[in-house]
């Protein structure tokens, strides 16, 4: 049984009001559950190594720059973090 493209992705419509276009955003099931798991696994790195910058002897500015450094890692899951 061979399926389409509609049959397989899941779409969705957008329209931009400012340049009066329409795209089609198409994911696929897999795909999502992979960004999942990515990001998941980015936010345990994430709260590995504020537990470990916890525990360390470390000035404000030494804090600051590690913080800066462990957020810029954990990309989109720093802001799941942070709500």
């Amino acid at each position: 049984m061979k399926k389409t493209g509609n049959e397989v992705l899941e779409s969705e419509v957008k329209h931009l009001e400012e340049t009066d276009e329409q795209y089609v955003l198409a994911r696929s099931g897999k795909r999502v559950c992979k960004e999942h798991s990515m990001r998941k696994r980015r936010l345990k790195k994430l709260w590995a190594r504020l537990k470990e910058l916890r525990t360390m002897e470390q000035n404000r500015d030494e804090l600051l720059v590690r913080l800066g450094a462990a957020k810029k890692e954990a990309g989109r899951a720093c802001g799941i973090s942070s709500k």
